[in-house]
């Protein structure tokens, strides 16, 4: 499980398990052994078509779609069971792509480049761009149909959109941290999105209103904070540095006032975010882990999996049942949250290969490679396994 090969583990275990109903063996111990294995596997789908580093990745609120990005230079659409999405035209800009999201409602994506912002509809047609001088790093959508994206200047800059353009001016300027870049700006979780949260190079997060009013600006970090984003109800802020810690803020009665209540340590923490349901808290990490807790004070850690190099983003699903996560070794992983040590399969050949075969049939089946590579275990193991 350590190694990044979750699906692998499954398909050796169904192997195994076709030999014994072949064989006529039902050894106990055995079965145990691969039961307990099966168990611990959360990695549920791979993504495979990127051939350079993923950088970011989102999942719809509304739709079973997922948007990723890379440094591929393209954009691409995927159906939440890993079949690829065939847009109007392929989804590309000029340079490597560092962050792409959907809108609230889900019918729009923004992705960015190193100087370009492009406004696509869920589909993948494109609508309208932006072209800046400087380099852009983080793009989002604000709940109130505006468009945020953060620059190498320190300059943070809100334009609107409507269903065809986006409305490049008149657009607010936010200089936020003078020269220093910043890496992600997040909206509070109210109808009109009223604040904004920045997370800047300079080891700073800042809070402002969305007409540029800087009314926070929380210290502690002692290196570049790399992503920050809003709690529930708005009174919490979660955190990612580089200086190895996951960091998390309370807001005093006063209103105003920002404590850091709880510091946990990582592994250079790149992003981390809060499940939709804001009970769950995951971060990616440099050795390429999911740090992840099951509540949202940081408390209860656990790991889910891994990749085989750098994730770059992660995003949870709207029932915040499973996760997505973009990783530098070009793949997409989807992981379910729930644990399967729940689930009462009986420990006996036909019932674990039964499981097993309907785990990775996502993966068999809409996965090229996977197909290819695995195509006895789809057709000779596991179409019989049904039956």
């Amino acid at each position: 499980m350590a190694t990044g090969n979750q699906l692998e583990a499954m398909i050796a275990s169904v192997q195994t398990l076709k030999r014994l109903r072949d064989s006529g063996v039902g050894n106990a111990d055995i079965l145990n052994r691969l039961k307990s294995v099966m168990d611990k596997i959360q990695e549920h789908n791979r993504l495979e078509g990127h051939t350079d580093s993923v950088t970011s990745v989102s999942v719809s609120p509304k739709d079973p779609l997922i948007v990723s990005g890379s440094k591929d230079k393209t954009v691409r659409l995927w159906k939440i069971d890993g079949t690829p999405v065939k847009t109007p035209a392929p989804m590309k800009h000029d340079a490597a792509v560092y962050s792409v999201n959907f809108s609230p409602d889900g019918q729009y994506i923004v992705s960015a480049d190193d100087k370009k912002v492009k406004l696509w509809k869920k589909d993948g047609t494109l609508l309208d761009s932006i072209t800046e001088n400087k380099n852009i790093y983080f793009v989002n959508f604000s709940p109130d149909n505006q468009i945020i994206y953060t620059m190498e200047d320190g300059t943070i800059k809100l334009c609107k959109y409507n269903s065809s353009i986006i409305i490049k001016k008149p657009y607010i300027a936010i200089p936020g941290n003078g020269r220093d870049k910043v890496w992600s700006a997040e909206f509070s979780h109210n109808n009109s999105g009223e604040n904004i949260v920045t997370a800047s190079d300079d080891g700073n997060i800042r809070i402002f209103t969305k007409n540029g009013i800087n009314i926070a600006t929380l210290s502690g970090h002692i290196a570049a904070v790399s992503y920050a984003s809003f709690g529930l109800n708005n009174d919490t802020i979660i955190s990612s540095s580089y200086d190895n810690t996951v960091r998390m803020w309370q807001r005093e009665n006063d209103g105003k006032t920002w404590l850091n209540i709880k510091n946990i340590a990582a592994n250079n923490p790149y992003k981390v975010k809060f499940s939709p349901d804001y009970k769950t808290i995951a971060a990616t990490n440099i050795d390429g882990n999911i740090q992840t807790w099951k509540d949202n004070q940081l408390t209860q850690q656990y790991f889910i999996g891994k990749h085989k190099d750098k994730i770059t983003d992660l995003s949870f699903s709207n029932d915040s049942k499973w996760i997505v996560t973009a990783s530098r070794d070009q793949t997409l992983k989807i992981w379910s949250l729930d644990s399967q040590s729940e689930n009462r399969t009986q420990t006996n050949t036909a019932s674990l290969l039964k499981k097993g075969c309907n785990w990775l049939s996502d993966y068999l089946n809409n996965n090229d490679q996977a197909r290819k590579k695995y195509f006895d275990v789809r057709h000779n193991i596991c179409e019989n396994a049904k039956k």
